[in-house]
């Protein structure tokens, strides 16, 4: 309370006072205001030490309206609760902005994938795409660009197709023509003595029959074993063409190895270490294909070891987790670097007789049975073929 003259009369907060941080006249502006323009009320911003507040000044009549004095109302804590209000509107919008901030992710992450949802499978059906089977077509209802590029998809199908099927049927006639003029070029060699021995025979009957006998001996024998190299030839050809499709079932590879050693132990003094023998190693096969296979790699180590000093071939066996694998190993003449990547190309030999269609057939037999064959070759050092098969 502040006299009519602005000096302070009474307080609730003398300890403002007593510290000197509030000054005991009244606000002269907010005076000067009450007492000259004899307003209501005023209100202005005092300071105590750092604090800025807001003091309210009204003035206070006696009942005949004469000035008594003032009162004055500081407010304090206007500041702080301000701030708070601010505090907590912007705590407010910034919860909301969050919220709003995390519901546009989701909804976008929603949104996006409702739209990449065809084109992820286009995707997956894309790299699904292979020319040995049939492709799956996308089913798509709607007409809009998704549905476009769909369609698009679909008949790009067909064309793959269609091409597909060209180029296989291409492939196929290629690799016959190419098997056709090795064929014929085997057929051919031995033709031509044959025929020159024949017309020397002729020649012989009728110029000089005393030497007829004599020569003819001699020469049929020629004629009929190039009739039997012919022979070999055209049923090696008919062997690879006409390769039926294998029947998987539980072969013991034991058992065909030892039938296929038994064809060739005896010739040529070679020696044959068979390590499989008494064992039982079950594999998914064809035993007749599987027949093959060991008796054109046993012949083939046969003929590698042909001038060999201490001709030896051994067969290993090892059992596997789900494997059975098998190595033929000779000690021959070996196979160059050069010639490594044609030996199971079909119309390829290294022979001067041959049709070079047995370890190509070999390796036709092996991926029927889902197996593989492959070989470790040193020149002058011999060559060691390796097979692996399926476990029954």
């Amino acid at each position: 309370l502040f006299d009519k003259n602005g000096r302070l009369f009474n307080t609730s907060q003398p300890r403002l006072y007593e510290l000197g941080l509030a000054a005991s006249l009244a606000n002269p502006k907010a005076f000067w205001n009450l007492k000259q323009d004899r307003s209501s009320a005023e209100n202005v911003i005092e300071t105590a030490g750092t604090l800025n507040y807001i003091s309210l000044y009204t003035p206070l009549y006696d009942s005949k309206q004469q000035l008594l004095g003032f009162v004055n109302l500081p407010y304090f804590a206007r500041k702080s609760d301000l701030v708070k209000q601010l505090s907590g509107i912007i705590s407010a919008l910034i919860n909301v902005y969050v919220i709003l901030f995390v519901i546009s992710i989701l909804a976008g992450l929603i949104l996006s994938g409702y739209i990449t949802q065809p084109l992820r499978l286009i995707k997956q059906q894309i790299s699904n795409l292979a020319l040995d089977r049939q492709n799956e077509r996308i089913k798509w209802d709607s007409q809009d660009e998704i549905g476009q590029l769909v369609s698009e998809y679909n008949q790009m199908l067909v064309k793959l197709d269609h091409s597909a099927s060209l180029l296989a049927q291409n492939e196929r006639e290629s690799a016959w023509r190419e098997m056709a003029k090795q064929v014929a070029h085997e057929i051919k060699n031995p033709l031509t003595p044959m025929k020159l021995n024949l017309q020397y025979l002729q020649h012989l009957m009728k110029n000089n029959p005393d030497d007829f006998t004599e020569k003819f001996g001699k020469m049929s024998a020629g004629i009929i074993e190039q009739i039997d190299s012919l022979a070999t030839i055209a049923n090696e050809f008919s062997s690879f063409a006409k390769l039926p499709s294998a029947t998987l079932q539980p072969v013991n590879l034991a058992e065909i190895i030892n039938s296929s050693v038994l064809i060739f132990e005896h010739q040529k003094d070679i020696v044959f270490k068979n390590y499989t023998s008494g064992d039982n190693f079950l594999v998914m096969g064809d035993k007749d294909q599987c027949l093959r296979v060991f008796n054109n790699i046993l012949k083939n180590a046969v003929q590698a070891v042909e001038g060999v000093e201490k001709p030896v071939i051994e067969i290993w066996a090892e059992d596997q987790t789900s494997k059975i694998s098998i190595q033929i190993r000779d000690n021959g003449c070996g196979i160059p670097d050069e010639l490594g990547p044609k030996i199971f190309s079909p119309n390829f030999t290294t022979k001067t007789t041959g049709s070079g269609l047995g370890l190509a057939m070999v390796k036709n037999i092996m991926q029927g049975f889902d197996g593989k064959i492959w070989f470790d070759s040193k020149t002058k050092s011999g060559t060691s073929f390796y097979l692996e098969f399926n476990k029954a």
